[in-house]
């Protein structure tokens, strides 16, 4: 995961994670990810996303009652 503004990454880290399904690049405001990662109260949390340009869906694994609904942010050149 990494984070910055206009061309440049200011900063990465690198997250123990599970992916499935195809590689996605996308973008999204770190203060929406950030209240809604708040919002779950659980260690694991699942973010689900189709496309770069459709809406991200995050909730605790496991638990897909209580859902937070990310929006994408548009990348340069796409």
């Amino acid at each position: 995961m990494s984070a910055g503004s206009g061309k440049t990454n200011a900063s990465e880290i690198e997250l123990d994670t599970t992916v499935e399904g195809q590689e996605l690049e996308i973008a999204f405001n770190v203060k929406f990810l950030q209240d809604g990662l708040e919002a779950i109260t659980t260690k694991k949390v699942t973010i689900e996303a189709n496309a770069h340009n459709t809406p991200a869906v995050l909730h605790s694994t496991g638990d897909e009652e209580n859902l937070y609904v990310l929006m994408p942010m548009h990348i340069d050149g796409r």
